[in-house]
């Protein structure tokens, strides 16, 4: 059982990230929002989808630190909820829409490479094809995902009263449990690794696909083309790099924490990597504004706005901006 002291120190780094990380993504989905170029709008449309479920994720966060208590396979809410509610039916409605958020996020990062293949691939077909069919095309899928996961963590769950090791239970307050062997526990596991694989798959395949094509047009289209191709190619596989990083693989352990939960340290071990998973939306967002080259000037642009108004009559201050913004 971990710690006081460790709790503490982890419910501290939740609220630090969730102080962080909420106005940071807003400011990010909003660059991403107002300023990806016409030719880029769908690989804007994902970037958005990501961060607006690492938002949700870590909003819940701001409230809610999920503390898992094995070897009962059962969670305790900790954070701010636990001053105003006890209730075993919130909690579990709580722990279930954070699991949605991070099975959403999962989806959304799985769309960005298929997403890019059939927009450079099947050009034409795809030019013609509608956006809102492209949008309620991910919403089915999202909503299919939703629905598949509640239903599995309603079958899942089980009351406090009724968990088959009594002698395992912690205290009552903000706790609610899981199914810990049969079925629907193994069930949960299998289909929480099977999307992060998927994830990871999927990427890879279509990456592979995409630098297929490219070796293909070789020769065929201008050099320079092909150039800007690779590199938008490029940097969406180094964006993917910080979910799989900082959220694909914390995901792993925590899975396999659960299979294991009887080992001796895998509680402070689950605390550990759930930071690191909050984290990764902030990582993940400063990443982008940093990378594309429409948000990196945007931001340039409105820091410049924000400098200039504040040093006006400062002019040295201001002499030093306009030079620094031939650059």
């Amino acid at each position: 059982m971990a710690s006081d002291g460790f709790t503490y120190v982890i419910n501290l780094l939740l609220d630090i990230s969730a102080a962080v990380h909420v106005p940071i993504n807003l400011f990010a989905m909003g660059v991403v929002a107002q300023n990806t170029p016409l030719e880029m709008r769908y690989f804007g449309w994902t970037i958005l989808n990501i961060m607006f479920w690492n938002f949700g994720c870590n909003f819940i966060f701001a409230f809610v630190h999920i503390k898992p208590m094995y070897p009962a396979e059962c969670y305790r809410l900790d954070g701010l909820v636990k001053h105003f509610l006890d209730s075993e039916f919130v909690s579990q409605g709580l722990f279930c829409i954070e699991f949605v958020c991070v099975f959403n996020c999962l989806a959304a990062n799985s769309f960005i490479f298929p997403l890019r293949y059939f927009s450079l691939v099947h050009k034409q077909r795809f030019v013609n094809i509608k956006p809102i069919r492209i949008a309620v095309g991910f919403a089915v899928v999202i909503i299919a995902i939703d629905f598949g996961c509640i239903i599995n963590f309603l079958q899942w769950k089980v009351p406090y009263d009724e968990y088959p090791y009594p002698e395992e239970l912690p205290s009552r307050k903000m706790v609610f449990c899981l199914m810990p062997d049969g079925f629907w526990h193994y069930s949960s596991l299998v289909l929480f690794l099977f999307l992060i694989l998927e994830t990871f798959t999927i990427s890879r395949i279509f990456t592979t696909l995409i630098m297929r094509f490219l070796r293909k047009m070789e020769g065929v289209v201008h050099k320079k083309t092909l150039d800007i191709q690779r590199k938008l190619l490029k940097t969406i596989i180094f964006l993917t790099s910080f979910p799989v990083v900082f959220a694909l693989i914390p995901l792993v352990v925590v899975d396999l924490a659960l299979l294991f939960r009887h080992c001796r340290y895998t509680q402070e071990i689950t605390m550990v990597v759930t930071v690191i998973a909050a984290n990764h939306g902030v990582i993940y967002a400063v990443a982008t504004l940093c990378t594309v080259h429409a948000y990196r000037k945007a931001v340039k642009n409105m820091l410049l706005k924000m400098f200039r108004r504040n040093t006006m009559h400062v002019p040295h201050v201001h002499a030093f901006l306009s030079v620094t913004h031939k650059y």
